[in-house]
């Protein structure tokens, strides 16, 4: 049998325990944990409505199904518009505001309204009841303030070892990286696609696509709550045109989803480009404003060192040039005058001898 095929052996990975941080209304740390008997394996979820059954059911649709597999739809009807990025941020519902309707979130704004980060982890642990296995596969999501629906960033880790989502704490004040992973859960495995780690846990889980696909089919709440419907789906079958239509609505709605995100990025990228344009002009302009600040006086008549000490070097390079010529002329000046001298010596003898002589 190959690692890629489905094996039938249906109690080798158990669920041991579902880890979630800032999933949906699960606010801050939870940790669910069903039965692991080896007589009675089941665990029912029961609770009113809106206390957050299908918000666990869909962290493992989010955590091990493959890309693009809708959430539950058991609350109210299938309208609600469930996502990583609404359930990261705790949306709660809609209310009405100026602009229109705008949904109301749990997360992603501090107590002044202001955008701050969120984050948060769904991890998986099973346990293999064959050979005591332990495999934690988990996924963890990031945004940055203000970030839209687009822009969740995520990064996947599978260890051999139970993991705490708590620990990554410390690194909340920014993206969450490989390094940091790996740093904290020593030999862990990571995955920057989903692909990539659904490709890797499949295989180790003995899963496939269609496998995964068919469970989840399995435990969709999308069923018919009204007569014509059950007479219809029963009696009648769907028209595989429905479901056609269905899948291109989706489509549609996923690729409208994408290109808002991707005009929304260009839009900041032409505000950014445009602002990092005008901050060149500024700091230039700055510059020149402020290139004599370094020996303007100061307000008292006090004289800024380092114009002192401009001043200083620039006198002392114009008398070492100087003093060369100075010292020839010097030296120049001293023979004329002890020429000088000697004729003047000269002559005051020849005086005194033509005194003599004219005295005599």
């Amino acid at each position: 049998m190959q690692a890629t095929d489905v094996q039938m052996i249906a109690d080798r990975w158990m669920l041991e325990s579902r880890r979630l941080i800032n999933w949906g209304s699960y606010e801050g740390y939870h940790e669910f944990r069903p039965s692991t008997d080896h007589k009675l394996p089941v665990t029912l979820l029961a609770g009113a409505s809106e206390s957050g059954k299908s918000t666990l059911v869909d962290a493992q649709i989010s955590l091990l199904y493959p890309t693009g597999t809708p959430f539950n739809k058991a609350s109210n009807s299938g309208r609600s518009e469930r996502s990583d990025y609404t359930y990261l941020r705790g949306m709660v519902g809609v209310g009405s505001t100026e602009t229109g309707d705008e949904p109301l979130y749990l997360r992603g704004r501090d107590e002044n309204g202001a955008p701050q980060p969120v984050w948060g982890a769904i991890v998986d642990t099973y346990r293999n009841q064959t050979t005591g296995q332990v495999l934690s596969c988990a996924k963890f999501l990031y945004l940055m303030p203000g970030d839209g629906r687009g822009d969740v960033r995520r990064q996947y880790v599978v260890w051999g070892k139970p993991v705490d989502p708590r620990r990554m704490d410390q690194y909340r004040d920014a993206p969450f990286t490989p390094a940091q992973l790996k740093a904290t859960y020593p030999d862990c495995l990571t995955f920057p696609s989903a692909e990539a780690f659904h490709t890797h846990i499949w295989s180790a889980m003995g899963l496939s696509e269609a496998a995964c696909r068919l469970l989840h089919k399995i435990q969709s709440a999308d069923a018919p709550s009204r007569l014509d419907d059950i007479f219809k789906q029963g009696v009648l079958g769907v028209p595989e045109a429905l479901d056609l239509a269905r899948t291109t609505v989706e489509d549609y709605e996923r690729y409208d989803e994408n290109f808002h995100a991707m005009d929304e990025k260009t839009r900041r990228m032409d505000t950014l480009r445009g602002i990092q344009q005008a901050y060149g002009e500024y700091a230039a302009a700055r510059g020149k404003a402020r290139a004599f600040e370094p020996v303007k006086p100061a307000v008292d008549g006090t004289v800024p060192a380092v114009l002192r000490d401009w001043a200083l070097a620039r006198m002392r390079g114009e008398v070492a040039v100087q003093l060369p010529a100075d010292s020839a002329e010097q030296q120049n000046s001293e023979a004329e005058a002890k020429l000088l001298r000697r004729r003047t010596e000269d002559l005051h003898t020849r005086l005194d001898m033509i005194r003599g002589q004219m005295q005599g």
